[in-house]
């Protein structure tokens, strides 16, 4: 396909998946990894022709659209096979039987014909019920090789690929409210808590980012809020993806409600224009929760047209974008590799504006400090230190899970 000086595909021919996934690119209703899941969703691959189709369309060069693909692991460029089975082999899944799990199932898939693959992949974030898999992108933990041999057997009998991901049971808003949620959130809007005062309890508590720089959150929001530009943004970074660590996702799948409030507080007291938040793909029941939580927020009318935008950006198998700045890189469609610093996001972070970026845990905690003040989360802590920390607990262990503790 040629290409013209500027880098954009000549017109080929378009298919209406690619002409409306990028048309809603340009009216910015959409991000790149948005279009780009789109079409490997529907297709099974991303094609040379979607692409050239899509860099015409979307006016994108060609050599951008391909250098951003290609950077993450869940993105295929040849036809994917009817019966997909990847096997985590990362470290808790490997003390779990992960290899022998392998060694199991290779050779009783039908894999020879080329229908069907079996392959290891990264860590899952399923890491207490390791060893875990994934059957056509279905997460599957606990597994056996009996498991598996039927899960493929189900997936080779189906008359399409789907993903049915199991529901887990999440804290609906009701519940929420009943706990004393979104009090916070009511508050803040009308204008009970004033930025100074939020900021002030948030440095008294002692919160620090769980994600681990531990920096001060109170002096985090002072610096985001004392910039002049604007817009600003606030961005939720649940793309954990070390081996051992799935706390996040416990938060996103259990109680999605109190990590959207701490999100939506942050967003009105910064004036931010958007909140987004970057979910891990593997991430399937707490993409699923998540969503139904934001569907019940808009239908409450707590998320409005006038109010700050919630944008949920899905990752695409990059373990170096659960580094900030990598992350904003990769929500602007760029490949996700880590900007110098300074600036620092606090200054120069989502489209180059003011952006405050925490991780799950530390926006889940603000709605307690802010209902229960300072001393209480203070209270929490042992020996000096302040608050209480979700510990991931897997491998050679009685009960693997989540625990929180005190720091």
């Amino acid at each position: 396909m040629a290409r013209r000086r500027d880098g954009i595909a000549k017109p080929p021919r378009t298919s209406a998946l690619v002409a409306d996934l990028a048309d809603r690119y340009r009216a910015g209703e959409l991000v790149l990894l948005d279009v780009l899941h789109g079409i490997h969703d529907r297709r099974g691959y991303l094609s040379r022709g979607d692409l050239e189709a899509l860099s015409h369309r979307a006016k994108i060069p060609l050599a951008t659209l391909q250098g951003t693909a290609s950077f993450y692991s869940n993105f295929r460029f040849d036809r994917r096979p009817r019966v997909a089975v990847k096997v985590c082999t990362s470290l808790p899944c490997h003390l779990s039987g992960a290899r022998r799990l392998l060694a199991a199932i290779r050779g009783r898939t039908g894999a020879e014909d080329g229908q069907e693959e079996v392959s290891e992949c990264p860590c899952l974030g399923l890491c207490d019920r390791a060893p875990a898999i994934l059957v056509n992108e279905e997460p599957v933990g606990s597994a056996t090789a009996e498991d598996v041999l039927a899960r493929v057997a189900q997936a080779r009998a189906a008359s399409r690929r789907r993903r049915t991901a199991a529901r887990i049971p999440f804290t609906s808003l009701a519940r929420h409210r009943k706990a004393g949620g979104q009090e916070i959130l009511d508050r803040v809007r009308r204008g009970e808590l004033d930025a100074s005062a939020i900021v002030s309890i948030l440095k008294a508590s002692g919160l620090r980012g769980m994600g681990g720089a531990g920096f001060p959150s109170g002096l985090k929001w002072e610096f985001v809020i004392k910039e002049a530009a604007e817009p600003k943004y606030v961005v939720c970074n649940a793309d954990e993806g070390e081996p051992g660590t799935f706390k996040d996702r416990v938060f996103l799948e259990l109680n999605p409600h109190e990590v959207l409030e701490g999100l939506l507080v942050a967003a009105t007291v910064i004036r931010a224009r958007e909140a987004v938040l970057y979910v891990r793909e593997e991430y399937f029941a707490a993409r699923m929760n998540l969503h139904r939580a934001i569907g019940e927020l808009r239908k409450s009318g707590l998320l409005s047209p006038e109010g700050p935008q919630v944008r949920v950006v899905v990752g695409a198998g990059a373990y170096i974008c659960g580094e900030e700045t990598a992350l904003l890189e990769s929500i602007e469609g760029k490949r996700g590799e880590p900007r110098l610093k300074p600036p620092y996001p606090a200054s120069f972070g989502l489209w180059g504006r003011p952006t405050l970026v925490h991780n799950v845990e530390t926006l889940a905690r603000i709605p307690p400090i802010l209902r229960h003040g300072a001393d209480w989360y203070r209270g929490l802590g042992r020996n000096g230190a302040a608050g209480i920390k979700r510990y991931a607990v897997s491998g050679h262990v009685a009960h693997p899970g989540w625990y929180d503790a005190p720091d």
